[in-house]
């Protein structure tokens, strides 16, 4: 096959993959009831009224969004209304999500349960993104706290990204400060409507599975030496978990 006509396949393909992909967020149409004004606020007041969420500070180094450019996606509220074709974008900081109307930058302060967006990542791969609320109190986390699902099923694998403001020290002696990137992960089991983070031992779903579940379990970890040291992995064994139906 001749070089020109391969590239003109590859780019077909990866064109229908975006188009794919963007449908897959292309879920209504005009938002005027997210407008509401119990329901959203502009950025810089909700930042002015909210001094120790930082909202973005000169005076920080790095960013409190997930991902700092705007990404096609929907915000889902309670009694599954759902907001489509909107640009957003995810405050891990504030736990909040922030949305574009024209060219005004809102945030949602309350009501919403579910949003997503599709995002290109550092190897032009494009990737979706889905974070939901609702679950149980844990650690530091509310009902009210968003987490991402990286694997949905019998028992979900959920990821709760997070920002920490640090000190460092200049070379002139003087204090700065940097946003860091952290995460906690979390096994969910919609049934039984129970939240346990996840350690890195065979007792990990304790409380979620009955024990012959988790024998069965302990049995998979053994086999396929599976270690749950990196986030591949966690991914690669709840995917081997809800197939085994545990």
């Amino acid at each position: 096959m001749k070089p020109v006509a391969l590239l003109i396949i590859v780019f077909y393909i990866s064109v229908k993959t975006i188009a794919q992909t963007n449908q897959n967020f292309d879920r209504s149409g005009p938002i005027p009831w997210l407008m509401q004004d119990d329901m959203t606020a502009r950025v810089e007041e909700f930042v002015s009224n909210n001094k120790s969420l930082v909202g973005k500070s000169k005076d920080i180094e790095g960013s409190v969004f997930l991902h700092d450019k705007w990404n096609k996606g929907y915000i889902k509220l309670a009694g599954d209304k759902v907001a489509g074709n909107l640009l957003v974008r995810y405050n891990v900081y504030a736990d909040k999500v922030y949305f574009l109307n024209d060219t005004v930058e809102l945030v949602l302060q309350h009501h919403a349960c579910e949003f997503g967006y599709a995002y290109s990542n550092e190897d032009g791969e494009i990737k979706l993104n889905c974070f939901k609320n609702g679950y149980p109190a844990i650690d530091n986390n509310t009902d009210a706290s968003f987490y991402e699902i990286l694997v949905k099923g019998t028992i979900s694998l959920l990821k709760k990204h997070n920002k920490r403001i640090k000190q460092k020290l200049m070379i002139t002696g003087l204090q700065a400060y940097r946003m860091d990137d952290a995460a906690s992960w979390y096994a969910y089991s919609p049934k039984k409507n129970v939240i346990v983070k996840i350690r890195k031992d065979p007792h990990l779903l304790e409380g979620l599975c009955d024990p012959g579940s988790l024998q069965h379990l302990n049995e998979i970890i053994k086999s396929k030496k599976i270690r749950l040291t990196t986030e591949k992995e966690m991914v690669e064994f709840f995917e081997i978990l809800n197939r085994e139906g545990i």
